[in-house]
């Protein structure tokens, strides 16, 4: 089974998703398609890998060095092996609830619907059955029908995983909406104080 990450260019600071094809002394790295103006240079000070299992298990590894960035075939081959660490994740405590909602790329390429599976003050995780692009690091914008009202805010990707079919997908506020951001705290505040009272 081919694993999904998440690779960080050190050089350049940009995020791509990409899937391990191959381990051991030299691992091979395919970037997801759809991916353009990449040069070798780009690949020169090395790069992060960051593996999302799920909801709860983030694992990463830093400062790995390239051998070779194939460009035709989107292909990077680096110094191995892949030796990946756990990380401490989420401070804010987080209810599962089912919000319709959208989310948008910055760029307008991609839009598409999904449902949370649960939500916080610091962000919220939803899943989908479209096939996503989208890699951890990026800044997505989003859409949530709460209590019949709309609320608009810019989120963080923090983690992506695939399951039987569906993805899920992690993502950090990182700025709500000033018309919609008490009726949103205020919804969040209720759910917490719900689940107290029980």
């Amino acid at each position: 089974m081919r694993d999904s990450v998440s690779l960080r260019l050190r050089s350049v600071g940009r995020v791509l998703g990409a899937e391990v094809l191959g381990t051991g002394e030299h691992p091979l790295l395919r970037i997801h398609s759809g991916v353009v103006g990449l040069r070798q240079e780009h690949f020169e000070d090395g790069l992060d890998i960051d593996l999302y299992v799920d909801n709860n298990t983030h694992m990463t590894t830093t400062d790995i060095p390239v051998v070779e960035f194939r460009p035709n075939r989107l292909e990077v081959l680096v110094c191995g092996p892949i030796e990946l660490r756990a990380v401490v994740r989420r401070s804010c405590r987080r209810d599962h609830v089912g919000l319709a909602i959208r989310i948008m790329s910055y760029c307008g390429k991609q839009s598409f619907a999904g449902c949370t599976f649960d939500l916080g003050g610091g962000g919220l995780s939803f899943t989908t059955s479209e096939k996503l692009n989208f890699a951890a690091g990026e800044n997505v914008r989003i859409e949530l029908m709460v209590l019949e009202k709309r609320v608009l805010a810019s989120a963080r990707v923090a983690w992506v995983a695939n399951k039987d079919g569906i993805r899920h997908v992690g993502l950090a506020f990182v700025e709500v909406d000033r018309a919609g951001h008490d009726h949103l705290y205020q919804f969040i505040y209720g759910l917490q104080r719900q689940k107290q009272a029980h």
